[in-house]
């Protein structure tokens, strides 16, 4: 649930990205607060399916669900993540 917020909060700010010259600084300030809100969704839905992987794990040693779940999290979030990081060296953010 918190990955596909942050996920759908984070292409509206990328598309919202390019049309920056047409937006007013004001509304662009609250599309720069709600990437960084879409972030840490992100963030807290990967250390919950962590935790949720840490005691699945104590009780059994080999679910892989739960494995291909946070796999798949870090890889959405580092990909965002990369991308955030490359739009604010080109101070496109």
């Amino acid at each position: 649930m918190f990955n596909l917020l942050a996920i759908f909060i984070l292409s509206l700010v990328f598309v919202f990205n390019y049309l920056k010259q047409k937006l007013d600084s004001n509304v662009y300030i609250v599309f720069e607060i709600l990437a960084g809100f879409s972030i840490a969704f992100l963030a807290i839905g990967v250390f919950r399916s962590i935790l949720i992987l840490i005691i699945k794990s104590s009780w059994k040693f080999s679910n892989e669900t739960f494995l291909k779940e946070i796999l798949i999290m870090y890889f959405i979030f580092s990909l965002k993540f990369k991308k955030l990081n490359t739009l604010t060296k080109n101070n496109t953010i």
